[in-house]
């Protein structure tokens, strides 16, 4: 079933009239009261400045013909939201307008281009064309803006007058698909994600801030812990890629909306959607920030990360480099460790490409290996055969001691007893999103053989 709002409209009456040429018999019309003669086509009576009583509109609806009839973008959160939960595709007529050189002054041209970027971040698969609207509309429209009434607040101006370029305005990448890409902003650059987020940003052409708490030629100051570094970190940006620090979210929430960021992507933990999760503070920490972002009002997508296949170095890296044994207490326990890198291209493609908006992604390895095949695989790449001793719970647990916190202590510990009794998740997520294959451990471990030598 297709509905098509604004059916008595210009475009809407024209839409229905080419569906009907068709042959098409599943089209459904939204009408005003009093409108549903003025179409052929089976009408609903209603309308978008009341998304609660979208439902009858939308029951058995698969795609959605949009007209926004209104010169804010307030309410449009809630009928897109409404489309989603009933339909899987939304066709919205744009304006030429969006990305040209008028945008920054012309009120209609920004309504458009905020209506696509709320498209884009409803999760439907959509098709926007870019029309040139007859010069009598675009001059109506614009002689009205101020004073025309939104869905619900009545003469307001337009949601969408801020610049979200900042001063330099947008910058427009080809490269991926016509989409603006303005500055993304880059926390944690520095750390084991963060540095090949940065890396694959700047190698798609966009236009990078990388931040760090200890700032210098490359890196403006950014601190969670100290929220009054954020504005200026954050002036201008558009996407942020963020690790999670609990004590620092309301502070970044209240910054990044200030800024007039549109999407974060946040480097979580896949420990919130395991069994334990309440016990865990690993999950309740990352679950924090999860929960404040989805409050915020942002666009967000969620990298629920596995074990870490860096978390060897710590484990292991100081014993094999003094030739000595690996303690390991379960050591036909298994786990599904993933690559930094891996990560890194999931967090690229979800700051780059459009479809990511309100999605979590669990992420493990590719494969699931016993803690001593994967002190195999290091040995393997060493070009040496590294000797496993197993131990007591106890001594693994005080081995860990000496490189981990206490607690995260615990979760390995936790982790190693589960992979000994069965086999963990592994994931196809980083083929799915980013169109190449995950990276297996043995490739890591090629990658980092020099931190175990």
């Amino acid at each position: 079933m297709i509905l098509v709002t604004g059916a008595t409209g210009n475009v809407g009456r024209h839409v229905l009239a080419r569906l009907q040429a068709m042959g098409r018999t599943d089209a459904r019309a939204l009408v005003r009261p009093g409108k549903a003669a003025h179409v052929s086509v089976p009408a609903v009576t209603g309308g978008l400045d009341a998304p609660e009583g979208l439902g009858e509109a939308l029951d058995g609806v698969t795609a959605v013909f949009l007209v926004w009839p209104f010169l804010t973008t307030r309410g449009a959160p809630a009928v897109l939201e409404a489309i989603a939960r009933r339909a899987r595709h939304v066709v919205y007529v744009s304006s030429i307008g969006v990305g040209g050189p008028e945008e920054r002054d012309d009120p209609i041209f920004r309504l458009h281009a905020a209506m696509e970027r709320l498209i884009e971040e409803s999760g439907l698969r959509r098709t926007v064309p870019r029309v040139r609207a007859a010069r009598r509309v675009r001059d109506h429209l614009r002689a009205h803006h101020d004073a025309a009434p939104g869905p619900g607040h009545p003469r307001r101006r337009p949601a969408v007058a801020r610049d979200p370029g900042g001063p330099a305005g947008p910058a427009r990448h080809p490269a991926h698909g016509g989409v603006h890409i303005m500055t993304t902003v880059v926390f944690g650059a520095r750390g084991g994600v963060g540095r090949h987020v940065a890396a694959g940003l700047t190698a798609a052409g966009v236009p990078v801030r990388l931040t760090s708490r200890t700032p210098d030629a490359s890196h403006v100051r950014a601190d969670l812990d100290a929220p009054q570094t954020l504005p200026a970190a954050l002036e201008g940006a558009t996407h942020v890629f963020l690790y999670a620090r609990p004590a620092g979210i309301e502070g970044f929430v209240a910054a990044a909306r200030s800024a007039g960021v549109r999407h974060v992507v946040l480097l979580s933990s896949a420990a919130i959607v395991q069994p334990g999760a309440a016990r865990n503070p690993i999950a309740r920490d990352h679950r924090i920030v999860e929960s404040a972002l989805e409050e915020s009002g942002l666009s967000w997508t969620f990298l629920r990360a596995g074990m870490f296949a860096t978390n060897t170095r710590w484990w292991w890296s100081r014993t094999i480099k003094s030739g000595e044994a690996v303690r390991l207490p379960y050591p036909e326990a298994m786990t599904a460790p993933v690559s930094e890198r891996d990560l890194a291209a999931l967090a690229v493609t979800a700051l780059t490409e459009r479809g990511h908006g309100r999605q979590a992604y669990t992420v493990y390895g590719p494969q699931a290996l016993t803690l001593r095949e994967q002190v195999g695989h290091i040995g393997a790449a060493l070009g040496r055969a590294i000797p496993v001793e197993e131990v007591t719970p106890e001594q693994g647990r005080a081995d860990l001691a000496a490189t981990m916190p206490a607690t995260a202590v615990e979760v390995v510990m936790r982790t190693w007893a589960a992979g000994a009794e069965a086999v963990p998740e592994t994931s196809v997520i980083v083929e799915k999103v980013t169109g190449r294959s995950a990276r297996t451990f043995a490739e890591w471990v090629c990658d980092h053989a020099a931190d175990f030598r």
